[in-house]
């Protein structure tokens, strides 16, 4: 059973098109908040936020603190294995 919850947790996380842009962006590197919103302009500052939080609490990205910024980086990088494994099933 909580092998089923942790699956579902990361699949609902990765279940919107922003959070996956957002996943996609922080691969291979290490995003400031103010970038990741700088790139994705067309969503509110509050939907980017949320977006974020969502992902964090999937336990698929995290952040530290630099200074004032906040820093957001992929937790497990296995994440992009999983990922690549969705978009081979649809060739």
């Amino acid at each position: 059973m909580k092998r089923i919850n942790f699956e579902l947790r990361i699949l609902k996380a990765l279940s919107s098109e922003k959070r996956l842009e957002i996943v996609h962006m922080l691969e291979n590197k290490e995003l400031k908040y103010i970038e990741i919103y700088t790139l994705n302009k067309e969503v509110t500052m509050a939907d980017i936020s949320k977006h974020l939080r969502i992902l964090r609490d999937a336990g698929i990205i995290d952040y530290k603190h630099v200074g004032k910024d906040h820093l957001y980086y992929i937790v497990n990088e296995k994440i992009f294995k999983v990922l690549r494994l969705i978009d081979k099933m649809s060739l």
